[in-house]
Formats: structure tokens, C-alpha cells, sequence
């Protein structure tokens, strides 16, 4: 799974934990989208 930022520039990231409906989504230290932002994720079955 990848979260991506839904913002005009875009970050991509991994989903590292999901419990119940909260996330924790992981991004590169110098590319962080800002709070409140929405988040778009491509859940994609192996």
C-alpha cells in the first residue's frame, strides 16, 4: 500500500500501521505533506 499527499506537488509514502480507522503513513524526511491534508491511497492485492 502507498499513501500519497493530495496536494499540487505530489509525495509518495508507505502505510506502516492501520488500527481500526487510523493510519500510519511513513514519507521521506524532507517532503512531509502538511497537517490536514488529504491522503489518496492505491491499495493494490498481492
Amino acid at each position: 500500500m502507498s499513501a500519497k499527499a493530495a496536494t499540487s506537488s505530489t509525495v509518495t509514502g508507505k502505510i506502516v500501521q492501520i488500527i481500526g480507522a487510523t493510519i500510519d503513513a511513513e514519507f521521506p524526511g524532507d517532503h512531509l505533506p502538511e497537517i490536514f491534508n488529504a491522503l489518496e491511497v492505491n491499495f493494490e492485492r498481492d
